[in-house]
């Protein structure tokens, strides 16, 4: 054992920094960034990562020898970082693929690598039962932290001196499927380690955190996650000994009872289940049939490498089928699917389904072959398997988020560590690589022979690059946090109706990192509202108009950027630029004609959106070709027949051709489609009231446009018999400027 104090401490911080960021990883957040969750968490752990890897270089010169796990699980994970590593290369979206999509963050190939680096330091550097379990205690106690502020935030209590956490839907582990995850894994461990624990105050505390936790995944989850984890904690007691589920029958029974109790008043109880069952604001993700097409349709088309990792937002609104236009969340583009194996069908290809089914089969394997061994760490390697397995059951009940995906690395490297130090296990060791010098000395001879002196200089060789990448992650960690930074400040003072401050941090932010196609989406915005704002008033100076129009040049130049060079898959990006665009008709001759260029291209990357046609109708509609505008709103209505604002707006464009019969049947398929007494429902009564006048007012025939060149694909007599989610009505072109 290596006595050096200096080197001892280096350890101990390595090991420190592990329990450290386990316990941060499930509940920390911070408010100085557009995001405040899962984006902090993500770089807090990469410096964390970097400052560990620092210290392991310094470690490796102490000690004069390079020490790295080794174990069966090293193949998958180098098959799994190569397939991110080819898909990044032929993504769609190189910068979703390496940081993470906009707003989502996880996964990227920057955190995928940090990720990696953390399995090695834990296998590698923990190397006592005691440091294990330390690790273990520091997550469990972090995963009840968040569920235990997530359930107060669920059932509406209030904390003083937490004004953030008071607001519903506030969760610091970010979304409600990242509290699940990470309660699903904490209420497996907690599991086993009231069942191993010796003292009966560890089992105690370790029973209430499995039923806090096991509420927490069950509230946040639903019932999906509440029978996984049901399933999961009886294969855990039935793969335990008898003797230590005996021992523990004293809690067993409270902590099943009160979970019981909770699920019949939960799930069957009504008058229980109203309360408990509130209304929250919940993600929301495509279901497992929308999930599942779209995966296997984007496989058909790039069935090696995936369309990239992070890229299912733009695979979504591309292969998204009809029938969801007829679900509650139609007009949400969804970036996420249902579960973590389809996204990897979608995003990483048969390679990378490839590598993650290899990864599984070795992890559960390895699982049982751990578990089977019967010495004094059992136990401890129990509770292990039961964190790593409750991770892997993750993959099939939601996405990964990075909580859920750290709890597996984490889990994953201490289970590794415990089988390095435990001596009645061979499928994991520290393996020294050696790489020695020559040098000779003139003047020592032993039998007519020069003494060699060997000189170790691998330790060297590896820590030069180790220090390297360290620095990189972090200033590539800072150059990715500066923007986040900048926006929050534009958000704040946009709140305030500080426009010029706001600008100002959004200049900022794009100089910072200027691919992010959302930086620009909200620059041109920014200066296409700060314009018309100085073209608004009555008396208007030369300087003013000058300025204006630097200013809409400036909105023209970043939605081109992002819509020609930075990302022109995006049918958001073309969305804004239609939008920008439209904006600028009263004030270009030729507006109108790059509006309906770039609606045109959002449509082919988005085709089933009616949103998109709708939109595009009314800029015809503003140009008074009323007959284009019609056809682009059936279009609409054939899309999605239960669309109250398509269809008003074809009853519009009919009733400028004069179609008043067909418009008079539009405007009633409108009403039964908005609620009663609501204003839409007063505005279409309006309209349909004219229309029958005017219907009435039309004695004499009348020449007017044939109205059979309008697309007919839909019924307009079958309409659904409780009202659909809808949008506002609005008339054609309405927010569409005209000349």
């Amino acid at each position: 054992m290596n006595t050096n104090p200096a080197l001892a401490k280096v350890n101990n911080l390595i090991v420190g920094l592990v329990s450290a960021i386990s316990f941060l990883v499930p509940w920390f957040f911070l408010t100085i960034t557009y995001e405040f969750f899962e984006f902090n968490k993500i770089y807090l752990f990469i410096v964390i990562v970097c400052i560990m890897a620092l210290m392991w270089s310094a470690k490796m010169i102490l000690e004069k020898k390079v020490g790295v796990a080794k174990s069966p699980l090293d193949l998958p994970l180098i098959l799994i970082i190569t397939s991110y590593a080819l898909s990044s290369m032929t993504s769609l979206d190189r910068t979703a693929s390496l940081f993470g999509s906009y707003g989502r963050w996880f996964p990227g190939l920057f955190v995928i690598v940090a990720l990696y680096i953390f399995y090695y330091l834990i296998s590698t550097n923990v190397d006592s039962v005691k440091k294990i379990k330390a690790a273990v205690w520091f997550a469990v106690t972090g995963s009840v932290i968040a569920s235990i502020l997530g359930l107060i935030n669920y059932f509406g209590l209030v904390l003083p001196l937490m004004g953030l956490q008071n607001r519903t839907g506030f969760l610091v582990s970010g979304t409600s499927y990242a509290t699940a995850s990470i309660a699903f894994v904490g209420a497996a461990v907690a599991l086993m380690l009231s069942l191993n624990s010796k003292q009966a105050a560890q089992k105690l505390v370790c029973s209430i955190i499995l039923t806090v936790n096991f509420i927490a995944a069950t509230v946040f989850g639903g019932a999906i996650f509440g029978i996984a984890l049901l399933t999961v904690v009886a294969i855990l007691v039935l793969k335990s000994q008898e003797e230590d589920v005996q021992k523990s029958k004293a809690f067993r029974f409270p902590t099943a009872g009160a979970v019981v109790m909770f699920l019949v008043l939960f799930f069957l109880v009504p008058q229980t289940k109203n309360i408990l069952q509130r209304n929250y604001p919940k993600e929301v993700v495509p279901s497992v049939q929308e999930s599942w097409i779209i995966s296997s349709t984007t496989l058909r088309d790039f069935p090696i490498f995936g369309t990239g990792a992070s890229t299912f937002y733009l695979n979504y609104p591309r292969y998204r089928t009809l029938d969801q236009n007829y679900t509650n969340t139609w007009n949400i583009r969804f970036d996420k699917p249902f579960n973590e194996l389809m996204n990897v069908i979608s995003t990483l290809g048969i390679f990378g389904v490839i590598a993650y089914g290899i990864f599984i089969v070795v992890s559960v394997k390895l699982c049982m072959r751990s578990i089977r061994v019967n010495d004094p760490y059992r136990s401890l390697a129990l509770v292990l398997t039961a964190g790593f397995i409750a991770s892997l059951v993750l993959m099939a009940l939601t996405y990964a988020s990075f909580q859920s995906t750290f709890m597996l690395f984490l889990f994953m490297g201490l289970m590794t560590a415990e089988t390095v130090v435990n001596t009645n296990k061979n499928w994991a060791k520290v393996a020294v690589i050696s790489l020695s010098s020559k040098t000779q000395e003139a003047g020592a001879i032993v039998e007519d022979q020069q003494i060699i002196y060997r000189k170790e200089i691998l330790h060297y060789i590896v820590a030069l690059p180790i220090v390297a990448l360290s620095v990189f992650g972090i200033y590539e960690t800072v150059r990715q946090y500066i923007p986040e930074y900048y926006v929050r400040k534009a958000v704040d003072f946009a709140a305030i109706q500080n426009i010029e401050q706001s600008y100002d941090y959004q200049s900022k932010a794009i100089a910072a990192n200027p691919n992010r196609s959302e930086y620009h989406r909200l620059y041109a915005s920014t200066n296409i509202a700060v314009a018309q704002s100085m073209l608004s008033g009555e008396s208007v100076s030369d300087q003013q108009k000058t300025a204006a129009q630097n200013l809409l040049a400036q909105a023209i130049r970043n939605i081109k950027y992002i819509t020609e060079t930075l990302n022109p898959l995006d049918p958001a990006n073309w969305e804004a630029r239609a939008n920008v665009y439209a904006l600028l008709i009263p004030a270009a001759a030729d507006a109108d004609q790059f509006a309906i260029q770039a609606y045109n291209n959002a449509i082919q990357l988005d085709p089933t959106n009616p949103i998109l046609r709708v939109s595009l109708g009314g800029i015809y509609y503003g140009k008074q070709d009323y007959l284009s505008a019609g056809n682009l709103f059936k279009q609409a209505v054939n899309l999605k027949s239960d669309y109250a604002n398509a269809r008003y707006n074809l009853g519009y464009a009919l009733y400028q051709l004069k179609a008043y019969n067909e418009a008079k049947t539009e405007f009633e398929a409108v009403q039964s489609l908005v609620q009663v007494d609501s204003e839409d429902y007063k505005r279409v009564t309006a309209d349909l009231e004219q229309v029958k006048i005017l219907l009435a007012q039309s004695a004499a025939a009348e020449t007017k446009p044939s109205v059979e060149t309008i697309e007919r694909a839909a019924s307009t007599t079958d309409q659904p018999t409780t009202p659909a989610v809808q949008e506002p009505l609005k008339k054609p072109g309405e927010n569409v400027p005209t000349e």
